[in-house]
């Protein structure tokens, strides 16, 4: 995101490392997990239209 204040405003970032291994595993996971594309998924055709992709099971 940009720096405008309106994508500032309540926002919070912080960085630590994660040392336990265990811990640095769940937080990827977790990660992953929410990047996943599953709900309202539309696909680029050839022609540049749209396409609304079926639900993925989680």
């Amino acid at each position: 995101a940009d720096c405008m204040r309106r994508n500032l405003d309540g926002r919070v970032e912080t960085i630590f490392p994660l040392e336990d291994i265990k811990n640095k595993r769940k937080v990827i996971q977790f990660i992953k997990d929410i990047l996943k594309d599953n709900v309202k998924l539309r696909i680029q055709n050839k022609d540049g239209s749209y396409s609304l992709k079926e639900k993925v099971s989680v």
